[in-house]
């Protein structure tokens, strides 16, 4: 039994995983969800002797939509039984089904730039779980506060017992082009980013070592949210790529620290469509005619899963940059040419050295938005 936390605009989302029985054998059908909004055609497969149904569920509201049925057959192979919702066949509004799975789901609700208050986002996802025959409660606490972020785990621990995964998505944005950035802006960022993103692992990680001292081995997992801005800069996002390099970071030293208690830590970079890229990069965001959706947030989703399952244990201190079909992984700062002289530099020597090295090193990455 896994359960998953996921944060997005200061939103969470919790779910429980059932007991499931291993098994190698496997079965297929397809079925349909009767939702408020309509017909959703799914995907289930289970394992031919599993008796406890077991779902993986990542609402819209997160920008993370159900897994592939590739991944699907992964998991059932490994023991657990999945359905897999792909709702846009016949319907607008993407159901979120729950069957055999319980979810917590916190939202604040805020605009894009982390501004008001609003419980109808989390109330909404809460209401196409239960329509779907799911079960789920909302949560509005907010991850920035120490206390409230605390209460975030409380709940899940209470309503499914365990906690498995944390992923932090929580973010927000003020473009601004440096020159014309304000100091409540870069706080703003970093408050959500980077506090958030430490609140809710940091009481999770209470938790599991808890779980270890007590001989419990927790098998858990943090997966961070980090973006190509933050790995090599963004015009007009100088807060932003920050936020998001710290996190990147930070998911490095989690790494360091937290594998003696039975927890990995990575990172994701991905490049898909939600509220806020839609903003910031529309033309690069937008649908491409009828053929593979390569900004479609589900391709993003198989990676996720997989990264929060037992599989994945081999794997930690990773940043990995995920696009339509693409899973890269980040080689990081790693040393580059040099020359040691074995001396103190002169001053007048240091250009020559410098445009010797320049001309040496792996040409880097452009910054985003540059030419």
């Amino acid at each position: 039994r896994r359960q998953f936390a996921s944060l997005a605009m200061g939103a969470s989302f919790i779910a429980a995983l059932p007991p499931v029985a291993n098994a190698a054998a496997t079965k297929e059908s397809k079925v349909e969800i009767k939702t408020p909004d309509g017909t959703a055609d799914a995907y289930f497969v289970h394992p031919a002797s599993g008796k406890h149904p077991a779902v993986l569920v990542w609402p819209d509201i997160f920008g993370l939509r159900p897994a592939f049925e590739q991944m699907a057959k992964r998991l059932a192979e490994s023991g657990y039984s999945v359905l897999v919702v792909n709702p846009f066949y016949r319907t607008k509004k993407a159901p979120v089904a729950a069957e055999g799975a319980n979810v917590v789901v916190n939202d604040i609700g805020t605009s894009l730039g982390g501004e008001g208050r609003d419980t109808s986002a989390a109330d909404a996802v809460v209401a196409e779980i239960n329509g779907s025959g799911g079960r789920a409660i909302a949560n509005y606490e907010d991850i920035t506060d120490w206390d409230a972020a605390k209460r975030i785990v409380d709940a899940a621990l209470a309503a499914f017992g365990d906690l498995h995964v944390v992923v932090n998505n929580a973010g927000i944005v003020r473009d601004r082009m440096f020159v014309s950035a304000t100091l409540d802006e870069w706080d703003a960022t970093m408050h959500v980013h980077l506090r958030g993103h430490f609140c809710l692992a940091r009481h999770a990680v209470n938790y599991w070592r808890v779980k270890q001292k007590d001989g419990r081995d927790p098998d858990a997992r943090i997966i961070n949210t980090s973006s190509g801005a933050g790995l090599q800069g963004s015009i007009a996002q100088a807060a932003y790529a920050t936020a998001k390099g710290g996190i990147a970071a930070l998911t490095l030293v989690q790494a360091a620290e937290l594998g003696r208690y039975g927890i990995t830590a990575n990172a994701l970079a991905p490049s898909a469509r939600t509220r806020m890229t839609e903003q910031a990069f529309a033309e690069k965001m937008a649908t491409q005619g009828a053929g593979f959706d390569v900004m479609d947030p589900a391709n993003v989703a198989p990676t996720v899963v997989w990264l929060g399952s037992a599989q994945s244990a081999h794997v930690t201190g990773c940043v990995f940059e995920l696009e339509g079909g693409k899973i890269m992984l980040e080689d990081g700062w790693r040393e580059g040419p040099f020359v040691d002289q074995q001396a103190r530099w002169q001053t007048a020597q240091v250009a020559d050295v410098v445009d010797r090295l320049l001309a040496e090193r792996v040409p880097p990455r452009k910054v985003w938005g540059t030419a």
